[in-house]
């Protein structure tokens, strides 16, 4: 079996919480096994990155210039785009984590467009995930290497990396980070020892966990009683369950998959810009929207409102605020002086304002009204804002809300003694979200209390360290299978259950399938493996292997059985990544340098090692190798 042991004592752990809308990382190193864990620090970044002085959180935005090249992360990205002086020099890349989701296969790598949406300013979302993880990962490291005092300076092969990504995502997704981990260049391969994924309410829980923060939060947890995390981030909203099996130390078994759904903090900003889209003619809106300006005011306004807004206190008196375009006119004027659209716009603005208004009647006078005398400004209310928390906070059988996925979740018969909510994430920053939360669950769930500890948007990052610094003493006793795990091979043809038309072309002897390692809805132990099993090439010449871990989703509640056979073309197997590995030629028949074992390690995502016959981990040089002759094809033992 494959060496599997994680950081020891002096080891450095580093976490990057990559988020929708901000960024954060932290690290720690791992002391000696009669120690405490060491404190985790949470990397600060210079200058402030966000208009809200916030330097614990980088915003995930990403600026590139024509060739591709990395500007900066962040506050800077946004002000280089802003005063670069030559359109196009600056590309600007934003809220493009949210394509993850929507992944089949660890394959794919759409296309992202930047701030201004033209197609000469589009690059790859797997090249722009990459950038980002590679500023955020080799600033921290830097940042080590300077304060701590070391022998000799860490690279980045000796860290141990963590990675966090929302409990919702599939395996294809989770498959995309290790891609972009290994381009970023944190990791010497896809299947390094030295890259865990965790999951972001899993994160939150280990960080509740760590130095008692249970007892500090509130929370008085007996064995037996279950918690949910509830993770409301920029593009999700994630939910994991935990049972407390053990208190000294604690140690909880989760209670059933983890559920969410799309509602974030970002959805906020995409209906402002829906109201935005509804004022101006759509000529113009589509010259405004690509402009430095423009994207800079909605940055403005989507910083002051999405921690801070707190709900209408009087619906008779709601509070405005004042939205200035006066920037955003002159730079579109500059820009496109002799349309005739564009012309005299200052005079227009107000007359659109006004024929929005007329057209809908939800967005009377009390929700969106020009400013007297300043012909460059509207006012938007509160009680518009407070629409568009709504939206996103939802209720009982709203689906893609926060509230709807919630009630959707405890409905689960497994939680129905469920004792504490914990809010983690961002968005759960904002007083007003987590008292409509808190709300619905006093009335519809009064057992349950609801908790949130200082900064719960540094919660997630903070134990994504721990989860790797503290090992064996990880809080996490076991997981769910939210897949049937394995890998497709050649395997002997049946009659009694292979038709015809499922032998091989060029081996008729064979069908190809998928070999499952682990049955979805397993209770799979914290750190173990599946059983491990031999694949071997098709023939003696055959210089490599394709090894592809697969995952397969069954409705809730099914498992595969050990006869049922699912073929390695059925839709339902989602590609989480294939990994080529070249195989020594060999003069002796059955050398157990041509075999590759496969093993399935769990923790907060799957991971696939691979070691020979003899069970020496393949080194990474075996990796990647350009076939010269022969398929790649592999067959199961």
């Amino acid at each position: 079996m494959a060496d599997i042991s994680g950081p020891g004592p002096g080891d450095c752990v580093i976490a990057i919480d990559f988020g929708t809308t901000r960024t954060a990382a932290s690290y720690g190193i791992v002391p000696p096994a009669s120690s405490d864990i060491s404190a985790v620090q949470t990397y600060k970044f210079t200058p402030p990155n966000s208009l809200v002085d916030d330097v614990a959180k980088a915003e995930t935005v990403l600026a590139l210039d024509r060739e591709g090249n990395t500007i900066a992360l962040g506050l800077p990205a946004r002000l280089a785009f802003v005063e670069c002086e030559s359109e196009g020099d600056v590309r600007l890349y934003e809220k493009f984590k949210m394509q993850l989701q929507h992944l089949s296969k660890s394959e794919d790598n759409p296309w992202v467009y930047d701030v201004t949406r033209r197609e000469e300013s589009r690059s790859r979302l797997l090249t722009v995930v990459a950038k980002c993880l590679e500023v955020v990962g080799l600033e921290t490291l830097k940042h080590i290497n300077r304060e701590l005092t070391m022998e000799h300076s860490l690279s980045a092969e000796q860290v141990f990396w963590v990675i966090t990504i929302p409990a919702i995502w599939n395996e294809a997704a989770a498959g995309f980070m290790r891609k972009a981990a290994k381009k970023a260049g944190l990791v010497p391969s896809l299947l390094s020892t030295k890259l865990d994924l965790v999951r972001e309410p899993e994160g939150a829980w280990v960080d509740l966990v760590h130095g008692q923060m249970i007892r500090e939060a509130g929370m008085d947890v007996k064995i037996g009683e279950k918690l949910l995390v509830l993770d409301l981030g920029g593009g999700t909203n994630d939910m994991t369950f935990w049972k407390l099996e053990h208190d000294a130390p604690v140690r909880a078994c989760e209670v059933t998959e983890p559920r969410g759904g799309s509602a974030g903090a970002a959805n906020v900003e995409k209906q402002l810009e829906e109201i935005f889209k509804e004022v101006f003619p759509s000529g113009v809106f589509r010259r405004i929207r690509g402009l430095q300006s423009y994207v800079q005011l909605l940055h403005w306004f989507e910083s002051r409102t999405k921690s801070h807004f707190r709900g209408v206190r009087d619906p008779a008196k709601p509070e405005k605020k004042m939205v200035s375009f006066s920037e955003v006119f002159e730079e579109l004027s500059a820009k496109h002086a002799s349309e005739p659209e564009v012309e005299d716009i200052h005079s227009k603005f107000h007359g659109w304002i006004e024929d929005a208004i007329g057209r809908r009647e939800d967005l009377s006078v009390q929700l969106i009204s020009p400013v007297k005398n300043r012909p460059s400004a509207m006012y938007v209310s509160d009680l518009l804002l407070q629409r568009f928390f709504d939206a996103v906070i939802g209720a009982p059988g709203a689906r893609d809300t926060i509230i709807g996925d919630l009630a959707d979740a405890v409905r689960n018969p497994c939680l129905e003694d469920l004792k504490y909510l914990y809010f983690a994430g961002g968005f759960s920053k904002n007083e007003y979200v987590r008292n409509r939360v808190t709300g619905y669950m006093q009335e519809n769930h009064p057992e349950v209390s609801a908790l949130c500890v200082q900064n719960p948007d540094l919660a997630i990052v903070r134990g994504a360290s721990l989860s790797l610094l503290m090992a064996d003493r990880s809080p996490v006793s076991s997981r769910f299978a939210p897949y049937c795990m394995g890998v497709t091979a050649l395997t002997a043809f049946d009659a009694k259950r292979d038709a015809e038309s499922r032998r091989h072309p060029d081996y008729p002897k064979k069908v190809d399938v998928f070999i499952m390692h682990t049955n979805q809805g397993d209770p799979i132990p914290h750190g173990s493996c599946s059983p491990t099993k031999n694949y071997h090439p098709m023939t003696e010449s055959q210089t490599g292997m394709s090894i592809g871990l697969y995952a397969l989703r069954l409705p809730e509640g099914e498992q595969l059985v050990d006869d049922q056979r699912v073929y390695a073309d059925d839709i339902r197997l989602e590609e989480i990544y294939t990994v080529d590995v070249g195989l020594p030629r060999s003069t002796t028949a059955n050398d157990p340098r041509r075999v590759v074992q496969v093993t399935l390690r769990f923790t907060t995502g799957t991971q696939m090692l691979l070691t020979d016959g003899e069970g020496n981990v393949i080194p990474d040089d075996r990796f990647k190798v350009e076939y010269k002759a022969g398929p790649t094809l592999v067959r199961a033992a």
